[in-house]
């Protein structure tokens, strides 16, 4: 095993839980190059507490400080950029990291020469308890038929379909962060990265086991308790724009067009989007031909979260 790892923290208002995250990550066995935390905006204890920790880690931290707020998209995106590592660990801050988190993840990218590996995790409640039910994947996918997808190298297939890889239990390899940089706007960095890095023929590692406590609050920025934020359908339509342009450019940039059959997936998948867009406001029966269409061309089946075909 080999090749320096860095870990992008990006942190907001997260005085409570930071400390327990940052002990996981310096409890590594396998432990980190550095820690680049770039903060953004907070206005608790968190700079505090990532300074006392600068002192006593037993790796380098840098800890950079936003003028003004980025949100977390554009932090990480920051953040990444930061990085001097060979491979780069996105972290969240208010999870926990289990000890063999990234040398688990490390095995996994390079046994297969992958772009990316990530882990299944746990969920836990906002004092740190087991919650009942799923695991991470297992709310989208069964960890089982992510594994067989990846090995397959079809991880598109499920990636257009709906989003499941969450930062804090990705690892990158730093050589491809040029590929995924910068990140569109109407995307999050966690399935920004995987469907690039996906779409361009660079294929990832899964790791089908709980390596993250993932915590669940009513306060954090994805996937609490709290309902989030809906994207409309236009929304969705830009952001895929956005997509295959950022696709196009990094092709041209690199001389690498991407695989057969990528561009024509996100063609497919807009038209599903635009469909989607025009039956809100179409009345019967032209919304009921409409769905019809889309079952008939295979759309639904294969981009809509709830199929699972």
């Amino acid at each position: 095993m080999s090749g320096a790892v860095s870990v992008a923290l990006c942190t907001h208002n997260g005085e409570r839980h930071l400390r327990a995250q940052l002990d996981s990550i310096s409890g590594q066995e396998l432990s980190p190059a550095e820690l680049v935390a770039c903060d953004d905006v907070s206005t608790d204890g968190t700079i505090e507490i990532l300074e006392a920790f600068a002192r006593e880690a037993p790796f380098p931290v840098r800890v950079t400080r936003n003028a003004e707020r980025l949100g977390p998209a554009k932090n990480y995106e920051q953040a990444i950029g930061l990085c001097g590592g060979d491979f780069i660990a996105l972290a969240d801050q208010d999870d926990v990291w289990l000890p063999g988190k990234l040398q688990r993840l490390m095995e996994a990218i390079e046994r297969g020469g992958a772009a990316y590996a990530f882990s299944d995790a746990r969920l836990i409640d906002a004092d740190g308890h087991d919650v009942p039910g799923k695991t991470l994947l297992a709310r989208r996918f069964s960890p089982a038929s992510i594994d067989r997808a990846f090995r397959a190298h079809r991880e598109q297939d499920l990636l257009l379909k709906r989003d499941f890889i969450y930062g804090t239990t990705l690892l990158l390899r730093s050589e491809h962060r040029d590929l995924v940089l910068p990140i569109a706007q109407g995307w999050s960095h966690d399935p920004w990265i995987v469907n690039v890095l996906a779409l361009l023929g660079y294929g990832g590692a899964a790791v089908p086991e709980p390596l993250v406590l993932y915590r669940q609050h009513a306060v954090q920025a994805s996937g609490g308790f709290a309902a989030p934020t809906p994207v409309s359908y236009p929304e969705r339509v830009l952001a895929y724009e956005a997509l295959r342009t950022h696709l196009h450019a990094v092709s041209a940039r690199t001389g690498r067009p991407a695989p057969p059959g990528a561009m024509s997936r996100v063609d497919d998948k807009m038209r599903y989007l635009r469909a989607l867009v025009e039956m809100e406001v179409a009345r019967q029966p032209r919304k009921a031909l409409m769905g019809a269409r889309e079952i008939i061309a295979g759309r639904w089946r294969r981009y809509s979260p709830r199929t699972f075909g």
